[in-house]
């Protein structure tokens, strides 16, 4: 009984295999849109925070470990400077990484 009454129902509905296929099969895929390419350089961006993010922790740890023989004594200058020199280079792509998200 269910053959037959698909086969009236196909019967009073003749296009609506077309319409289903329709609404199941997808879109085609235009070509890169501003959308794709800001999340893209946003996810560049962001790589850079997190490059630069790692090397300030790596500058930090060796000022740590510096602190953990002798906390007295004075950390070097270019222990220092490289630890400086990190924060910077984190800043210019935080910057950067800002202002591709409020566009």
């Amino acid at each position: 009984m269910r053959a037959s009454n698909a086969g009236s129902l196909r019967e009073a509905t003749p296009n609506a295999d077309r319409s289903v296929r329709a609404v199941v099969a997808p879109a085609p895929k235009e070509s890169t849109t501003k959308k794709e390419k800001k999340g893209s350089a946003e996810a560049r961006a962001l790589e850079r925070v997190v490059s630069a993010a790692r090397e300030v922790q790596a500058a930090s740890l060796r000022l740590e470990a510096h602190y953990a023989g002798d906390s007295h004594e004075q950390p070097s200058t270019l222990g220092l400077a490289r630890f400086a020199a990190a924060m910077q280079e984190l800043k210019d792509p935080r910057e950067a990484f800002d202002v591709l998200v409020e566009k």
